[in-house]
C-alpha cells in the first residue's frame, strides 16, 4: 500500500466522511422529493382547473352563443396558468439536457437512471398536453368525441404525474421493501388472478343472459 500498513488503516476513522457523504445524500434526496411533491401539486391544480372548466355540465343550461363565448373565455381561464406547468415541464426537459451535456464533456458520465427517465416521459407529457388545450378551440370542446379524447389525455397525464413523484418511494427503505414484496406477491398469483376473471367472466355471461 506504498508505505500505509494495514494497521495504520484500520486505526483511520472514516465516520466523518461517512457522515458528510450521508448528509449530502439526504439532502439531495429531500430536495429532489420536496420539488416533485410541489411539482406534482402545481400539475395537478392545472389539470383540477381544465376539469373544473370544461366539464359539460356546465354548459347545460346556455344558448348556443352564450356557450361558445362562455367556453372561449375559460380556454382563456385555463391558459393564465398553463404557463405554470410548461415552465416546470420546460425545467425538468433541460435538467436531461444539462446532463446529457455534462457525459459528452465528462471523463466519467453520469448514469442516465430510471428517476431521470420518468422526469423526461412526465415533462414530454405533461408539455404536449398543456400546449394541446392550451390551444383548443371551441368547436374540439363542444365535440363530445374530441372532448373525451383530452379528458383521457390529461387523465393519463395526471396519472404519470403521481407516479413519477411515488417512484421516490422506492429509495425509503421500509417502503420499498414493501413494494417489492407486493409486486412479487402479484407476480407469484398471476394464475390465481387468471382463473378469477375467468370464473367472473363466466358468471357475467350467465347471468346477463338469465335476466
Amino acid at each position: 500500500m506504498n508505505g500505509f500498513s494495514y494497521s495504520q488503516f484500520i486505526e483511520q476513522k472514516y465516520t466523518f466522511q461517512y457522515q458528510v457523504r450521508a448528509n449530502s445524500i439526504d439532502y439531495i434526496y429531500n430536495k429532489d422529493a420536496g420539488f416533485a411533491f410541489c411539482m406534482v401539486i402545481v400539475f395537478q391544480l392545472i389539470n383540477f382547473t381544465y376539469l373544473s372548466l370544461f366539464r359539460a355540465d356546465n354548459y347545460l343550461n346556455f344558448a348556443p352563443l352564450a356557450t361558445r363565448s362562455l367556453i372561449a373565455e375559460n380556454i382563456k381561464e385555463y391558459n393564465n396558468v398553463n404557463f405554470l406547468g410548461t415552465i416546470f415541464s420546460s425545467g425538468l426537459v433541460f435538467s436531461l439536457i444539462a446532463k446529457i451535456f455534462f457525459n459528452y464533456f465528462a471523463r466519467k458520465p453520469l448514469v442516465l437512471d430510471t428517476w431521470t427517465l420518468i422526469d423526461f416521459i412526465s415533462a414530454v407529457l405533461n408539455l404536449f398536453c398543456f400546449n394541446v388545450i392550451g390551444s383548443v378551440s371551441v368547436d374540439q370542446i363542444l365535440s363530445v368525441s374530441q372532448k373525451q379524447v383530452l379528458d383521457y389525455y390529461v387523465i393519463c397525464v395526471t396519472v404519470v404525474s403521481w407516479m413519477r413523484f411515488f417512484s421516490y418511494f422506492f429509495l425509503v427503505r421500509i417502503v420499498s421493501k414493501m413494494l417489492h414484496t407486493l409486486k412479487k406477491m402479484l407476480i407469484d398469483t398471476i394464475s390465481f388472478i387468471f382463473l378469477i376473471c375467468c370464473y367472473f367472466l363466466v358468471m357475467s355471461t350467465i347471468f346477463s343472459l338469465l335476466f
